[in-house]
């Protein structure tokens, strides 16, 4: 493997020696320059374990389509803990501000110690957005707080699972069956990992 070669695969993580995994295939291809006009190409089959570069090529799409819905949000919505990176990710790519929202449903499979209080969002046009879409729980109880409060309100994820949801979203990336496992995002790591 050449100097260049062992420099990619250090700083990316990526063997560009494996033809599968090669920097320059679809499966590996990701956007250095964040440039929202690139299309980066979206896989067929969704990863049970996304890396960075699969949320950031991901959002790049997602931008996408919320761009072409010719409705932009004045504000996005990251939910808590999953939904922060993406958030940020599209805040940069729409240009649009973001804040940060602790609130998980009590009722779904996820993360349980969350403050669930939703504070005063500045806005109409809100876009929530979490890592996935499982039960649904958690942005069907966001959606009917803040349209209560008289906001617009879609929403955005990476993965969305089919027929297990309260709430549909109006933006994803992955579908995922029923069925399916957890995801695990690289974003869910511990120091004993």
């Amino acid at each position: 493997m050449s100097k260049i070669k062992q420099l990619l695969a250090m700083v990316t993580g990526i063997d560009t020696d494996d033809g599968e995994n090669s920097l320059t295939s679809p499966e590996r291809w990701f956007n250095i320059d964040g440039n929202p006009n690139a299309t980066p190409p979206a896989r067929e089959v969704p990863l049970t374990h996304p890396e960075y570069y699969h949320v950031h090529n991901a959002c790049v799409l997602l931008a996408k389509q919320i761009k072409a819905s010719e409705q932009l949000p004045d504000i996005i919505v990251g939910l808590t803990r999953g939904g922060l990176l993406p958030a940020v990710l599209l805040s940069n790519l729409l240009n649009v501000p973001m804040t940060a929202v602790d609130y998980s449903s009590k009722k779904g499979a996820g993360d349980k110690h969350h403050l669930n209080i939703i504070p005063q969002i500045n806005g109409h046009n809100v876009l929530l957005v979490d890592d996935i879409c499982d039960s649904g729980l958690t942005l069907q109880e966001m959606y009917s707080e803040l349209t209560k409060r008289r906001h617009f309100v879609r929403s955005a994820v990476l993965y969305y699972k089919e027929g297990m949801t309260g709430h549909d979203p109006e933006f994803y990336h992955y579908i995922l069956p029923k069925d399916s496992g957890w995801v695990n995002f690289p974003w869910e790591c511990s120091l004993e990992d």
